[in-house]
Protein backbone atom coordinates (compact mmCIF):
# COMPACT_ATOMS: atom_id res chain seq x y z
CA UNK A 1 0.00 0.00 0.00
CA UNK A 2 1.75 3.37 -0.61
CA UNK A 3 1.21 6.37 1.27
CA UNK A 4 1.72 9.51 0.88
CA UNK A 5 0.66 12.70 3.05
CA UNK A 6 0.84 15.81 0.52
CA UNK A 7 3.25 17.82 -1.14
CA UNK A 8 5.28 17.67 -4.23
CA UNK A 9 8.07 15.90 -5.39
CA UNK A 10 11.12 18.06 -5.20
CA UNK A 11 13.45 17.99 -8.41
CA UNK A 12 16.35 19.02 -6.79
CA UNK A 13 19.23 16.38 -6.55
CA UNK A 14 18.92 15.16 -2.98
CA UNK A 15 20.29 11.66 -1.16
CA UNK A 16 17.63 9.15 -0.56
CA UNK A 17 16.72 8.49 3.03
CA UNK A 18 18.17 5.77 5.40
CA UNK A 19 16.36 3.93 8.13
CA UNK A 20 18.43 2.41 10.46
CA UNK A 21 15.56 1.53 12.57
CA UNK A 22 11.71 2.09 13.67
CA UNK A 23 11.11 2.42 17.13
CA UNK A 24 9.01 0.99 18.35
CA UNK A 25 9.15 -2.05 15.74
CA UNK A 26 5.89 -3.23 16.52
CA UNK A 27 1.65 -1.35 15.82
CA UNK A 28 -1.05 -2.28 17.69
CA UNK A 29 -4.00 -2.98 15.21
CA UNK A 30 -7.09 -0.42 15.72
CA UNK A 31 -5.19 2.56 16.88
CA UNK A 32 -2.98 5.29 15.84
CA UNK A 33 0.63 4.44 16.55
CA UNK A 34 3.39 7.31 17.42
CA UNK A 35 6.65 5.95 15.97
CA UNK A 36 10.06 7.38 15.35
CA UNK A 37 12.41 6.50 12.72
CA UNK A 38 16.13 6.94 13.10
CA UNK A 39 18.57 7.44 9.99
CA UNK A 40 19.54 9.81 7.44
CA UNK A 41 18.26 12.28 4.93
CA UNK A 42 14.23 10.85 7.08
CA UNK A 43 13.41 14.72 6.81
CA UNK A 44 11.06 16.08 4.78
CA UNK A 45 9.02 13.26 5.00
CA UNK A 46 5.68 12.25 2.79
CA UNK A 47 4.53 9.12 4.32
CA UNK A 48 4.68 5.65 4.45
CA UNK A 49 4.93 2.72 1.80
CA UNK A 50 4.26 -0.95 3.73
CA UNK A 51 3.18 -3.84 2.34
CA UNK A 52 0.33 -5.20 4.39
CA UNK A 53 -1.82 -6.81 1.86
CA UNK A 54 -5.53 -5.44 1.45
CA UNK A 55 -4.63 -3.20 3.84
CA UNK A 56 -4.26 0.75 3.88
CA UNK A 57 -2.09 2.37 6.96
CA UNK A 58 -2.37 6.34 6.82
CA UNK A 59 0.56 8.13 7.96
CA UNK A 60 0.99 11.51 9.76
CA UNK A 61 4.57 12.95 10.01
CA UNK A 62 4.00 15.14 13.43
CA UNK A 63 7.28 16.99 13.14
CA UNK A 64 9.67 17.96 10.31
CA UNK A 65 12.25 15.81 11.73
CA UNK A 66 16.43 16.74 12.04
CA UNK A 67 17.56 14.90 9.31
CA UNK A 68 18.25 11.97 11.78
CA UNK A 69 15.14 11.16 13.41
CA UNK A 70 11.21 11.98 12.60
CA UNK A 71 7.90 10.73 14.66
CA UNK A 72 5.27 9.58 12.49
CA UNK A 73 1.50 8.70 13.73
CA UNK A 74 0.62 5.60 11.78
CA UNK A 75 -3.01 4.16 11.72
CA UNK A 76 -3.74 0.58 11.61
CA UNK A 77 -7.21 -0.49 10.46
CA UNK A 78 -8.98 -3.00 13.29
CA UNK A 79 -9.03 -5.49 10.52
CA UNK A 80 -5.25 -5.17 9.31
CA UNK A 81 -3.57 -8.88 9.09
CA UNK A 82 -1.33 -9.90 11.51
CA UNK A 83 2.48 -10.47 11.02
CA UNK A 84 5.36 -9.06 9.74
CA UNK A 85 5.95 -6.70 7.03
CA UNK A 86 7.96 -4.40 4.67
CA UNK A 87 7.95 -0.73 4.89
CA UNK A 88 9.74 2.52 3.70
CA UNK A 89 10.32 5.91 3.88
CA UNK A 90 8.84 8.20 1.21
CA UNK A 91 10.38 11.61 1.26
CA UNK A 92 10.48 14.10 -1.24
CA UNK A 93 13.90 12.57 -2.53
CA UNK A 94 12.33 9.40 -3.28
CA UNK A 95 11.69 6.17 -1.43
CA UNK A 96 13.97 4.95 1.43
CA UNK A 97 15.83 1.27 1.74
CA UNK A 98 12.98 -1.25 3.04
CA UNK A 99 12.80 -2.51 6.94
CA UNK A 100 10.52 -4.71 8.44
CA UNK A 101 7.79 -4.02 11.14
CA UNK A 102 5.41 -6.30 12.81
CA UNK A 103 1.61 -5.70 12.91
CA UNK A 104 0.35 -7.14 16.51
CA UNK A 105 -3.53 -7.26 18.37
CA UNK A 106 -2.03 -6.51 21.55
CA UNK A 107 -1.36 -3.30 23.47
CA UNK A 108 2.26 -2.19 22.83
CA UNK A 109 4.54 -1.57 25.78
CA UNK A 110 7.93 -0.18 25.17
CA UNK A 111 11.11 -0.90 28.22
CA UNK A 112 13.27 1.68 29.33
CA UNK A 113 17.16 0.98 27.72
CA UNK A 114 17.96 -0.41 31.38
CA UNK A 115 17.05 -2.69 34.04
CA UNK A 116 18.32 -0.23 36.73
CA UNK A 117 16.25 1.87 39.16
CA UNK A 118 16.39 5.81 38.41
CA UNK A 119 18.03 5.92 42.19
CA UNK A 120 20.57 3.11 41.82
CA UNK A 121 18.50 1.29 44.46
CA UNK A 122 17.32 -1.93 42.47
CA UNK A 123 20.22 -3.41 40.00
CA UNK A 124 18.94 -5.31 37.64
CA UNK A 125 14.98 -4.43 38.27
CA UNK A 126 12.64 -6.45 36.74
CA UNK A 127 9.56 -4.86 34.57
CA UNK A 128 6.80 -6.18 35.69
CA UNK A 129 3.94 -7.26 32.68
CA UNK A 130 0.31 -8.47 33.10
CA UNK A 131 -0.55 -11.19 30.72
CA UNK A 132 -1.00 -11.21 27.92
CA UNK A 133 1.51 -8.44 27.11
CA UNK A 134 3.40 -7.16 23.86
CA UNK A 135 6.97 -5.63 25.15
CA UNK A 136 9.37 -3.36 22.33
CA UNK A 137 12.66 -3.27 23.65
CA UNK A 138 16.61 -2.34 22.35
CA UNK A 139 18.92 -5.21 22.06
CA UNK A 140 21.79 -4.11 24.37
CA UNK A 141 24.81 -5.83 23.96
CA UNK A 142 26.29 -8.08 26.78
CA UNK A 143 22.80 -7.27 29.20
CA UNK A 144 19.98 -9.07 30.41
CA UNK A 145 16.63 -8.10 30.48
CA UNK A 146 14.51 -8.87 32.74
CA UNK A 147 10.40 -8.90 33.44
CA UNK A 148 8.39 -10.60 35.99
CA UNK A 149 5.04 -12.32 35.31
CA UNK A 150 2.15 -14.01 37.64
CA UNK A 151 0.51 -16.97 37.21
CA UNK A 152 -1.78 -18.97 38.26
CA UNK A 153 -1.05 -23.25 38.95
CA UNK A 154 -1.69 -25.04 35.65
CA UNK A 155 -1.26 -21.94 33.91
CA UNK A 156 0.15 -22.64 30.11
CA UNK A 157 1.94 -19.46 28.58
CA UNK A 158 3.64 -18.91 25.77
CA UNK A 159 6.66 -17.06 24.88
CA UNK A 160 7.73 -15.29 21.67
CA UNK A 161 10.37 -13.24 20.69
CA UNK A 162 10.82 -11.23 17.45
CA UNK A 163 14.42 -10.17 16.69
CA UNK A 164 15.93 -12.05 14.25
CA UNK A 165 12.89 -11.97 11.71
CA UNK A 166 13.11 -7.88 11.51
CA UNK A 167 16.65 -8.28 10.25
CA UNK A 168 18.70 -7.57 12.94
CA UNK A 169 21.54 -10.43 13.55
CA UNK A 170 19.82 -10.78 16.78
CA UNK A 171 20.24 -14.66 18.34
CA UNK A 172 17.34 -13.93 21.26
CA UNK A 173 17.45 -16.51 24.30
CA UNK A 174 14.35 -16.60 26.70
CA UNK A 175 14.96 -18.04 30.36
CA UNK A 176 12.15 -18.76 32.45
CA UNK A 177 13.31 -18.52 36.52
CA UNK A 178 11.26 -18.94 39.67
CA UNK A 179 11.53 -16.98 42.54
CA UNK A 180 14.35 -18.99 43.91
CA UNK A 181 15.92 -18.45 40.72
CA UNK A 182 15.73 -21.97 39.50
CA UNK A 183 15.24 -22.51 35.52
CA UNK A 184 11.92 -23.66 34.89
CA UNK A 185 11.87 -23.26 31.18
CA UNK A 186 13.94 -21.67 28.34
CA UNK A 187 14.07 -21.23 24.63
CA UNK A 188 16.55 -20.80 22.01
CA UNK A 189 16.60 -21.07 18.17
CA UNK A 190 12.93 -22.82 16.62
CA UNK A 191 12.71 -24.32 13.17
CA UNK A 192 10.94 -21.55 10.86
CA UNK A 193 11.59 -18.38 13.02
CA UNK A 194 15.64 -18.45 12.11
CA UNK A 195 17.27 -17.39 15.06
CA UNK A 196 13.96 -16.39 16.86
CA UNK A 197 11.88 -18.27 19.77
CA UNK A 198 8.95 -19.00 20.08
CA UNK A 199 7.69 -22.29 22.70
CA UNK A 200 4.97 -22.87 25.79
CA UNK A 201 5.25 -23.75 29.22
CA UNK A 202 2.96 -25.13 31.81
CA UNK A 203 3.81 -23.80 35.47
CA UNK A 204 2.82 -26.57 37.77
CA UNK A 205 2.93 -23.91 40.93
CA UNK A 206 1.28 -20.63 40.81
CA UNK A 207 3.05 -17.32 42.19
CA UNK A 208 6.16 -14.83 40.39
CA UNK A 209 8.13 -16.10 37.96
CA UNK A 210 10.75 -14.26 36.00
CA UNK A 211 11.53 -14.06 32.00
CA UNK A 212 15.34 -12.87 31.45
CA UNK A 213 15.63 -11.78 27.70
CA UNK A 214 19.18 -11.80 26.10
CA UNK A 215 21.50 -12.32 22.80
CA UNK A 216 22.64 -15.89 23.36
CA UNK A 217 26.54 -14.58 22.23
CA UNK A 218 25.54 -11.57 24.02
CA UNK A 219 25.61 -9.04 20.78
CA UNK A 220 23.46 -5.81 20.58
CA UNK A 221 23.42 -2.63 18.50
CA UNK A 222 21.47 0.59 19.26
CA UNK A 223 19.61 0.46 16.38
CA UNK A 224 18.32 -3.09 16.70
CA UNK A 225 15.11 -3.96 18.74
CA UNK A 226 13.01 -6.89 19.51
CA UNK A 227 9.29 -7.58 20.39
CA UNK A 228 9.02 -9.42 23.31
CA UNK A 229 4.88 -11.04 23.22
CA UNK A 230 3.37 -13.60 26.13
CA UNK A 231 0.42 -14.45 26.81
Amino acid sequence: AALLCGGVWCEECQAQAVIDQVDPPVLQRGRVNRIRIAGSQVEQVLGLWTSTPGAELSAKPVEAGDGKSVAIDVAVPSDAPLGIYGLRLSTRSGLSNPTLFVIDELPVQTRPTTNDAADGSKPNAAMPLSLPACVAAPCRKEQVDRYSISVKAGEKVTFEVIGNRLGRDYDPLVTVRDAANRIVAQGDNDVGLFFDCRFEHRFMEGGTYFVDVSDARYLGEPHWNYVLRIG
